[in-house]
């Protein structure tokens, strides 16, 4: 057998490829670091496998034939790292580089022309085995170049996951793979040398022969990948418009001699994926016979390894689109005609498109020999097993995402987490035993940073709602009953805001599950990336809630989230200042200038905080009311009184363990209350015949009695207790019985605009306070329609009402009707 020598690596950053025979090639507009040099021609790759093993149809000598496949993500080996169910090595390359040797046998056994082969993007990383080998540095991606050398690809394409490398390590692996005599193209990159420290070396289009056809190979990504791209690393690199930059270099191909044109895709990996590629292809179709590609070649139409790859894709008009099978599970066979006479996109007809799988296949020995050596250095560098406990049970996919999302919500203090079920990948699963580092790699591949962001619980509705029961969605704390949203089992309030903590991927829109900017996401203080958090938590916290260090999804985090303490506060502050000055020297006696100088001052705040367990409730009320006003009339002194001077304390706690199970239980069975108010003002008024008391208000009323919730922010009661004029002497300050009567109507959304909510809310409480001797009725009420201008700043239009009526003496009130700006704030603490 003869053996793909290895070819020295000691190639500087940015060296293009040597030509290969009878090829042409037109250097992409990046900014190379050195200039290039020659790469050894390729030689074939002989193989024990008899010519055609494992092959169904013969190939006709008047075609071209192409092998391709991409979405390798680093997973050229596997192995368990004694972590998982499914425990050894896998060697899945070195069956894939005997497939490709294999069929040159077959072609050189009929022949014809060895075929081309061609490797779509997404390479090197994430997984374990390829990104072990970049983080190695030069040595590492030269070690990977090697490995992928064996292949002997005509052409190599890059994917949003090479883009996502640093800087150094993207051109150290464009030049390596030049090196080892596989041109990178990628057609609508472009890089500033200014910007970057290193620039990839990579085509925009290569020209091949192939029994004397000459075929043009372009290859694009798609700048819908970029928002999955730390912007840092994507610094300096422009994706420009794919179809645009794809007809350019496909005219310039043609106008060069290229009969057939071959062209390389890379577009989101998402459940939209084959749509976005549909629409590039029929897109591709308007353009002139010379700026069409024959073939279209397409990685990421299956995201992960148990999804079912697309096999092809054909319109009638529109170049027939090929998929690939993802990892290193076999490739796709293109024949196209390619018989004397027009070029293919003028008339030839494409033959067939089938998947020829890897097993079955010889496996390359020395690739395998090679493989395994690493796969030894990897599991010596992950094999480590993470946390101090064993796994209990068995931990599958899904168990584990829920696991990744409490962890998140937990670091980030909030009450939804959510990912793209994709970030979580199914390679490694089921776990059991102890979880090494190398199946936590393999489980969580990319680097993620965990942030948070406050959303508005319109938005949480109409942005979020949308994606909840989507399979690309994994989230905790949100889903849907009972006809509506609940938030940890309970309804989404639109009149706040909650804390939902994520990804940036997700947060600027990838894989569609959100709008973009819905969330407006800032990553958490020090930017802690989500593997490293998931990690700690395993290795520190898994014992925190349950005793036992064990991992256990169902224990670790202790009791459901919506059995927990939610604290919610909420906070308005409004000031309204008036002012009129008038000067009116000459007795002008117009209407605006006969009025009174005035300055009038009125300030309210509001802090509402409300507690909710499972069983206790609590509310806790603080208005505090202040209002002064200055006037000078016309010749007359000045005189100055305030016009408000309240403060109102209010605290009552239920208690909800009466209640059932059944629905209708909850809604009729009361809960026991206690209730605490206290009524003061800032400064006592002076004594005056109309105001004889003389002493300073301080009234505290407590009461207990049932409490109704009629609905979820509508709550009535009644009860009994005591009141008493705390600062008052004699008869004055004695504590009389009350019975009192009232409700609580809860800021609640009525009406949404986007993330703005209008908001009602109200209260009222009626007391009658020693009804055997003083007979004292007393009424206060409040209600306020709040119109959002910004998410913090509203209108605002309230009346306040106090109303009194003592010994069959008629009635006194006082109304207030209140028109202003306010701020509002609302924040919340969830038990996690």
């Amino acid at each position: 057998m003869m053996i793909l020598p290895r070819v020295a690596l000691a190639v500087a950053v940015g060296m293009t490829a040597g030509r290969l025979a009878a090829a042409e090639e037109t250097p992409a507009p990046v900014a190379p670091s050195i200039p290039p040099a020659a790469a050894p021609p390729v030689t074939p790759l002989a193989t024990d496998a008899p010519p055609g093993a494992g092959l169904q149809n013969p190939v006709p000598a008047s075609s071209t034939e192409i092998l391709f496949h991409s979405d390798l993500d680093g997973r050229l080996a596997t192995t368990s790292c004694a972590g998982s169910v499914e425990r050894g090595p896998s060697l899945g390359y070195a069956s894939l580089v005997g497939r490709l040797a294999a069929l040159r046998d077959a072609a050189a056994a009929d022949q014809r022309p060895a075929p081309l082969a061609l490797l779509g993007g997404n390479i090197a990383t994430p997984d374990l085995f390829g990104a072990n080998l970049v983080e190695r540095g030069p040595a590492g991606i030269d070690t990977l170049a090697a490995l992928l050398g064996a292949g002997r690809y005509d052409a190599v394409a890059l994917g949003h996951h090479e883009l996502s490398l640093g800087a150094g390590e993207l051109a150290r692996l464009v030049a390596a793979l030049a090196a080892a005599g596989m041109p990178v193209v990628v057609t609508n990159l472009r890089c500033d040398g200014h910007v970057r420290a290193a620039c990839p070396a990579v085509k925009q289009e290569v020209l091949l022969e192939r029994g004397g056809v000459a075929v043009g190979v372009v290859a694009t990504v798609s700048p819908a990948v970029v928002p999955g791209i730390p912007a840092a690393i994507f610094k300096g690199l422009t994706l420009d418009d794919p179809a645009e930059t794809a007809r350019a270099a496909i005219r310039r191909l043609r106008g060069r001699g290229a009969r057939v044109v071959v062209l390389m895709a890379q577009g989101p990996r998402d459940a939209k994926a084959l749509d976005h590629v549909d629409a590039f292809a029929r897109q591709l179709a308007t353009s002139p016979v010379d700026e069409r590609p024959d073939v279209i070649l397409a990685g990421g139409l299956a995201a992960d390894l148990d999804e079912r790859a697309v096999r092809s894709l054909r319109r009638a008009g529109v170049p027939p689109v090929a998929g690939a099978p993802t990892g290193t599970d076999g490739l796709t066979r293109i024949r196209l005609a390619t018989a004397p006479g027009p070029a293919a996109s003028s008339g030839g007809d494409l033959i067939t498109i089938e998947t020829v799988p890897s097993a079955g296949a010889p496996v390359d020995q020395a690739t395998a020999a090679r493989l395994a050596a690493e796969l030894t250095a990897t599991c010596a560098a992950y094999g480590a097993p993470v946390g101090p406990a064993p796994i209990r049970g068995t931990l599958t996919r899904d168990t584990f995402t829920r696991y990744v999302l409490e962890v998140l919500r937990r670091r980030a203090g909030a009450e939804i987490a959510l990912i793209n079920r994709a970030f979580v990948k199914g390679a490694p699963f089921p776990l059991s035993g102890r979880l090494t580092q190398a199946e936590l790699r393999r489980a969580l591949p990319f680097h993620a940073v965990v942030g948070s962001g406050r959303v508005a619980g319109a938005t949480v509705e109409s942005a979020l709602g949308p994606a909840v029961g989507k399979d690309q969605l994994a989230v905790v704390g949100l889903a849907r009953a009972g006809g509506g949203l609940q938030v940890n089992g309970r309804a989404l309030d639109k009149a706040r805001a909650y804390q939902v903590a994520t990804i940036a991927f997700v947060a600027e829109g990838g894989d569609g599950l959100v709008p973009a900017g819905a969330i407006p996401w800032r990553a958490l203080p020090g930017e802690p990336e989500v593997r490293a958090v998931v990690e700690d938590f395993l290795g520190h916290h898994t014992a925190d809630r349950d005793g036992d260090p064990s991992i256990d999804a169902a224990t670790d985090f202790g009791p459901p989230v919506g059995e927990r303490p939610l604290v919610v506060a909420l906070a308005d502050v409004g000031l309204d200042l008036t002012s009129t000055s008038i000067a009116n020297a000459p007795s002008y006696t117009d209407a605006q200038l006969v009025r009174a100088s005035q300055l009038a001052v009125t300030g309210n705040a509001t802090g509402l905080m409300q507690v909710r367990d499972r069983v206790h409730e609590a509310d806790v009320r603080l208005d505090v009311k202040y209002g002064w006003s200055r006037t000078q009339p016309a010749g007359a002194a000045a005189t100055s009184a305030e016009t408000a001077d309240l403060i109102t304390f209010s605290t009552v706690y239920n208690f909800r363990g009466l209640r059932g199970a059944e629905e209708l239980l909850k809604r009729t069975v009361p809960d026991p209350f206690v209730r605490v108010r206290l009524e003061s003002e800032i400064t006592r008024p002076d004594v005056t015949p109309t105001q004889p008391r003389a002493y300073h208000h301080a009234q505290m009323t407590n009461t207990a009695g049932l409490l109704f919730t009629a609905l979820p922010k509508l709550r009535l009661r009644a009860g009994a207790g005591a009141q008493a004029e705390l600062l008052a002497g004699g008869a004055d300050g004695a504590w009389q019985a009350v019975l009192e009567a009232g409700g609580t109507l809860d800021p609640v959304a009525v009406a949404t605009f986007g993330p703005l909510a209008v908001k009602v809310e109200g209260l009222v409480d009626y007391d009658f306070v020693n009804p055997t001797g003083l007979r004292q009725h007393q009424v206060r009420g409040s209600s306020k329609l709040s119109v959002p201008l910004l998410p913090a700043l509203f209108i605002t239009i309230g009346v306040n009402v106090f109303a009194v009526q003592r010994e069959g003496h008629g009635w006194g009130s006082a109304a207030d009707v209140v028109a202003g700006l306010r701020v509002h704030h609302d924040l919340a603490y969830q038990g996690l």
